[in-house]
């Protein structure tokens, strides 16, 4: 096991994505080893060798190691996306420890992965029931953890049209309020909401 807290761990290289990983766990990122750092969080682009079984996108893929002897822990891939997945990994495995001196213990582990399915996604009815902008971005920071790359917004229906397109304002104008079907009025209730160009952007 290799215990990792805040202060016993630093990131040593970093992409752009990676701020989310040092946020989320408290760990710092520097561009040396300290002596007061024992643990060594090294990310880093490498090309991964050609392996059949890691799946058919292996633009995606990633490998992590956690090596508990040389107190160290790698994410390798040949791009941001697989580095970005192999934090997310990371990230599944580390507990908060943003306001607590006690860490987590990681297992010594070698991982390597790739997805098998280029389309990995979710369809997010808008339409019929309305979500604001926040709860969408909390979808899709919950997309990330699992590894999906794609969120269909469903943002038009007969029952409620929700992107207000400037040249047709009658669309959100009369159209933003969920209409409730004949004999549902118990299961489906008006929301009301729309948004616009620059919001989708």
């Amino acid at each position: 096991m290799l215990p990792i807290t805040k202060d016993n761990c630093v990131v040593l290289q970093s992409f752009p994505e990676i701020p989310l990983l040092s946020e989320a766990t408290g760990i710092k990122m520097d561009s040396e080893l300290h002596p007061s750092y024992t643990v060594r969080l090294v990310i880093q682009n490498v090309t991964l060798p050609n392996n059949t079984d890691l799946g058919v996108h292996e633009e995606e893929a990633y490998s992590l190691t956690v090596d508990p002897q040389a107190k160290s822990i790698h994410i390798q891939s040949s791009t941001n996306v697989g580095l970005f997945y192999g934090s997310q990994t990371l990230l599944s495995m580390i507990s908060p420890v943003n306001t607590s001196q006690v860490g987590t213990s990681l297992p010594a582990v070698h991982i390597v992965d790739a997805p098998r399915f280029l389309h990995r996604g979710l369809s997010l009815d808008v339409a019929r029931n309305f979500f604001s902008k926040g709860e969408i971005f909390k979808i899709i920071d919950t997309l990330a953890m699992y590894k999906m790359n794609k969120l269909h917004l469903h943002l038009s229906d007969d029952q409620g049209w929700r992107l207000e397109i400037p040249s047709l304002p009658e669309l959100t104008e009369v159209k933003y309020c969920l209409k409730v079907l004949r004999g549902y009025s118990n299961v489906l209730k008006p929301y009301r909401g729309k948004v616009n160009l620059s919001q989708i952007r």
